[in-house]
């Protein structure tokens, strides 16, 4: 709860990944007086196991502002949090002692959790939105002070939206801050008063992997809707191929690949395709195992090097 007659002046900013990275990156362009930073444990990556930061850690490097992985670690200082895909439960402990506010990528009570983005895309959503709401000890919980909302095209992978959301949750997070002089923050009356979330919740917890391996079986909607999430897969040959974008496929695709068993691939003017129950998938960027992403019509001729030409690739 924040107080009456607050201006926060000392903020620590708590979050991971690339989104919330740039969204710390246009507070510290605003003049916003974050003095510190909070963010997940390096992790190591790559061939050589190395020990890689976190996006939000490297900008706080940049800025010369302090990194902590542990919220014991907080400055007694601090008097304000903004959170924004952190990553971590916040303890009762820091919030009977620190106000915050986080910026949550949906339009609540919809979505609350890990991956609303991810749920919002797999069902077939037409917007989604982002919240600056009260942070409680509750699971995305608290009052909401303000939110947008955005149209989602049926073609807009989660990587895209979330470029935008992130746009959007800067906005309103300068949208309600103050001129304090020297620095733009927050007050309790740059806030105003969270209102309670309204009408059912839902929830967005992580996605599990094994709903990421296509089943060809399925809708082509619903496959069509996994891709968009950026870790879709299938196996060709015994070999795992990531689908990083695809489209559904045009009646030319249908009416040709109507007779081939389901999982065939194959090229039509230069298109690259694989059938599916109720129709085709056109495969436009793929990730074959072990190798960089590239465009379908790349890995197919590779793939189907040695093949006949009558021959289908098979992806299950």
């Amino acid at each position: 709860m924040i107080p009456d007659d607050f201006l926060a002046r000392n903020i620590a900013f708590l979050g991971s990944n690339q989104t919330s990275a740039s969204i710390l990156s246009g507070l510290i362009e605003a003049k916003a007086p974050i003095v510190q930073v909070a963010t997940r444990e390096k992790k190591r990556r790559g061939r050589g196991s190395q020990l890689v930061p976190t996006p939000v850690e490297e900008i706080a490097s940049e800025s010369g502002l302090k990194c902590v992985y542990s919220l014991d670690d907080l400055s007694a200082d601090i008097d304000f949090g903004i959170v924004v895909a952190f990553g971590k439960i916040i303890p009762p402990k820091i919030l009977n002692r620190i106000p915050m506010v986080n910026i949550h990528f949906s339009q609540l009570p919809r979505y609350r959790g890990a991956a609303p983005v991810e749920w919002a895309v797999l069902n077939g959503d037409s917007h989604t939105g982002v919240s600056l709401m009260e942070v409680v000890d509750e699971l995305d919980a608290g009052g909401v002070y303000d939110s947008y909302e955005t149209e989602i095209s049926k073609d807009e992978n989660v990587n895209e939206i979330m470029e935008r959301l992130g746009t959007l949750g800067l906005k309103i997070l300068k949208d309600h801050m103050v001129d304090a002089g020297e620095t733009f923050t927050f007050s309790n009356h740059s806030l105003g008063e969270p209102k309670a979330q309204v009408g059912d919740a839902s929830y967005a917890p992580k996605i599990d992997k094994s709903v990421l391996r296509l089943n060809l079986n399925d809708d082509i909607n619903r496959i069509q809707r996994l891709t968009r999430l950026g870790r879709a897969w299938l196996e060709c040959g015994g070999d795992r191929l990531r689908i990083d974008k695809a489209a559904i496929g045009e009646r030319s695709l249908c009416a040709f690949m109507q007779d081939f068993p389901i999982g065939s691939v194959m090229n039509l003017d230069n298109r690259i395709a694989t059938r599916v129950q109720n129709g085709v998938l056109e495969l436009l960027e793929v990730t074959p195992s072990g190798k960089r992403q590239m465009d379908a019509k790349t890995w197919y001729r590779g793939a189907s090097r040695g093949a006949k030409s009558s021959e289908a690739l098979i992806v299950n």
